[in-house]
């Protein structure tokens, strides 16, 4: 989570809706403030906050709005700025209000962005032209691999940083990619 957030320049912090599990991650010994004191200082200045499960609530606007309340003043408190938080109430198992809002109970009540549209209205960060930055790709087979990924990314025009890693390939020293 650290070296993804000391690379990111926004988040998406998926909270449960569930009662009893968003209470978990947010009080007590839970992980979601500290997971945004975290992005916060390492300087995640954009967070969209999904709020997943809430299928499991009836899509029930109180829920919402009361998990909105907690996490919002705690980002307010990190000095995330107000026009940079997003509140998306989601499903992800059904993937509803992902890509389109179909279900009835939701749309009576959220008018917002699906969660797509939202990473979509992100503001791409302020980049300095000619000044490097580095890209940090562990590979297994570097000369494989590592060579795609490379081209693959010297093709695209990068408006975030990039942190590509993949998964299972533990001994593998890290390419650095300028």
């Amino acid at each position: 989570m650290i070296t993804g957030a000391a690379n990111a320049d926004v988040a998406i912090l998926v909270i449960a809706a569930v009662t009893g599990e968003f209470e978990a991650g947010f009080t007590g010994g839970g992980q979601t403030k500290e997971h945004i004191m975290l992005a916060r200082g390492l300087g995640v200045t954009q967070v969209i906050v999904a709020i997943n499960k809430l299928d499991v609530e009836g899509w029930k606007q109180n829920r919402y709005e009361e998990i909105q309340s907690y996490v919002k003043e705690y980002l307010l408190q990190q000095e995330f700025k107000p026009k940079r938080i997003q509140f998306v109430p989601i499903s992800g198992l059904t993937s509803e209000n992902v890509k389109t809002c179909t279900a009835n109970e939701l749309s009576k009540w959220y008018k917002g962005p699906t969660l797509l549209e939202a990473i979509n209205a992100f503001v791409p960060a302020n980049r300095q032209l000619g000044v490097s930055t580095k890209l940090l790709v562990p590979v297994h087979q570097p000369s494989v691999v590592a060579h795609k990924a490379y081209s693959f990314l010297r093709s695209i025009t990068l408006w975030f940083n990039v942190l590509l890693i993949l998964s299972n390939f533990r001994k593998a020293p890290p390419l650095y990619c300028q």
